[in-house]
């Protein structure tokens, strides 16, 4: 009956649309006006660039991130993430040469960008450049007492070095270094390469081929062992008649102690000088050890027994 009565009257019909727009207002935004309600929030988007791919250009000074503000209503702005915003630099059919560039923004519909900051960058296209360096090796920390280093070396010796030709120009060394702190033994460590200037400070946004190299350390005792012979020095002959017949030394060879860099270590280890000079008897002497500087025997004091024969002349 109540469709018959909205059949023959048109302004019923009307009226009751009114009234369910109303009802279905008064039912969205009583129960969730806060989805509805406009609102702002700020999100940090990465920097990109576009443009330059061929491999023989680089861009250098580009802001890592942009900030963004941006307005839309409550259901929307909530859902938001930096994945949802696009921030780049378009560098078509730029040349090599520095150049102020607008930063620009794709965001999704339903929102409205409100400010970035910053709104602009200056950046600078360069040329690619690679170029062969060797490796500096440093070390770090301090060896075990007792023990020094012998030497160091990468494996590796030399890496690749690409980037911006800018960069590359400032290089002074490519360096790695590796701790010893505590070490006794020798050691192979993997330790990454880095570019520093004159400053000796990193250069960064360079690349590497490889990254790491493989750093052997030769780590000795401040003092290595040795054996040498004991070398008697005689002086004078034996009395008019007489011959040396035999001469024995004990002991024939000593353990000895010295620095492993010692630029001369001896072949052999002297005694004190004794004289034969007219001697007619057959002797045994006990001798001093005469040792260079910075070697000294095992055995503390030691010292050497020289047995000398003389016989009468047939």
């Amino acid at each position: 009956m109540f469709i018959e009565m909205l059949k023959r009257n048109p302004g019923l019909k009307v009226l009751c649309l009114i009234l369910a727009f109303f009802l279905w207002a008064y039912v969205k935004y009583s129960q969730t006006p806060q989805a509805m309600m406009t609102t702002q929030t700020r999100i940090i988007v990465p920097v990109t660039w576009e443009g330059i791919s061929d491999g023989q250009l680089t861009v250098l000074n580009v802001p890592d991130n942009v900030a963004l503000t941006v307005k839309g209503t409550y259901d929307t702005i909530s859902r938001l993430t930096p994945q949802n915003f696009k921030a780049y630099l378009d560098l078509r059919d730029k040349k090599p040469g520095a150049y102020r560039t607008e930063i620009k923004i794709s965001y999704p519909p339903g929102v409205e960008l409100v400010n970035k900051s910053p709104d602009a960058a200056s950046v600078m296209i360069d040329p690619v450049e690679k170029r062969l360096f060797n490796v500096a090796v440093k070390t770090d920390g301090t060896v075990a007492k007792g023990f020094i280093i012998g030497g160091v070396k990468a494996k590796p010796e030399s890496v690749t070095v690409s980037g911006a030709k800018s960069l590359i120009s400032r290089i002074k060394e490519i360096r790695t270094s590796v701790n010893l702190d505590g070490v006794d033994m020798d050691t192979v460590s993997r330790c990454q390469v880095e570019a520093v200037d004159d400053s000796n400070k990193v250069i960064e946004n360079l690349k590497t081929e490889p990254e790491f190299v493989r750093v052997s350390a030769n780590v000795l005792p401040e003092f290595i062992t040795r054996t040498v012979p004991v070398i008697p020095v005689i002086k004078g002959s034996p009395a008019p008649g007489f011959t040396v017949d035999r001469v024995e030394i004990k002991p024939p060879v000593i353990a000895i102690r010295q620095r492993f860099d010692m630029e001369d270590p001896p072949d052999n280890i002297k005694t004190a000088p004794i004289s034969l000079e007219n001697k007619k008897e057959s002797q045994t002497f006990n001798l001093e050890l005469k040792l260079p500087e910075d070697v000294s025997t095992l055995e503390p004091n030691q010292k050497a027994e020289l047995l000398v024969e003389i016989r009468k002349k047939d």
